[in-house]
């Protein structure tokens, strides 16, 4: 008799180890997944992370900086015959420029206004023109203002000042 109980509470024993095996198995992989449906939204969406952010906006930034980049092509050495005659001012807005340019030229003297452009548009070119005042025979210190103006209208984006030489020769 004693070894039929003993044999029925060995299988007892087995059973009741072999069902806390398996709720225990269970209970281990359907647990996290049990917590996150008690405890996340389920209408809550993955967010990038604050590095991902930074490095999309940082991308953002450099496509306005490359936009942003200014070239200038101008003479600095203008000479005229005489301050009545066309002379060599090549002013060019390369074609590489997202803005447009004009140009404002000033005797560094008197701070007199002798040479205005028109708005240049990138890939135009200003080869030769007048200057707008006549001034006698010698050479001159100026300042060339270059200013970079959004396209199709006339908001001023920024300004590069140049040191110009103007030769009048008779």
């Amino acid at each position: 008799m004693k070894k039929k109980q003993k044999n029925k509470l060995t299988k007892i024993i087995t059973i009741a180890f072999f069902i806390s095996l398996l709720l225990f198995i269970l209970i281990f992989f359907m647990l996290p997944k049990i917590s996150k449906l008690a405890y996340f939204d389920k209408n809550a969406k993955n967010v990038k992370t604050q590095e991902e952010k930074k490095e999309e906006i940082l991308a953002e930034l450099q496509k306005y900086a490359d936009a942003s980049n200014f070239e200038i092509d101008m003479n600095v050495d203008l000479k005229f015959e005489n301050s009545s005659s066309v002379g060599n001012i090549y002013i060019a807005n390369p074609q590489n420029n997202t803005l447009d340019m004009k140009v404002d030229i000033y005797l560094d003297e008197t701070g007199e206004i002798i040479y205005k452009s028109g708005i240049l548009k990138p890939g135009d070119l200003i080869e030769k023109d007048y200057l707008r005042k006549e001034i006698p025979k010698g050479i001159y210190n100026a300042t060339a203002i270059i200013s970079a103006i959004a396209p199709n209208t006339e908001v001023i984006m920024g300004e590069v000042e140049l040191e110009v030489k103007i030769d009048i020769l008779k």
